[in-house]
């Protein structure tokens, strides 16, 4: 939440432009992995994948580690 005001602040737009909460609650509801599993959220098409793509796939990997990281 915090990374999504963040980025709209600095682009002078609103939260749900950088991610819309449909997109928000897929991402914690299933948290991808991967390209392919990010392309499969809802709401979060082509131009969020390549602007965001590697920044929320890095957030989802702290956030959740996986076993034995």
């Amino acid at each position: 939440h915090t990374w999504r005001k963040n980025r709209a602040r600095a682009r002078g737009v609103e939260s749900d432009v950088i991610l819309p909460r449909t997109a928000l609650w897929d991402l914690a509801r299933r948290p991808p992995l991967t390209h392919a599993e990010l392309a499969r959220i809802t709401d979060f098409g082509p131009w969020r994948r390549e602007t965001y793509g590697e920044e929320i796939l890095a957030l989802l990997s702290r956030a959740n580690p996986s076993p034995g990281a």
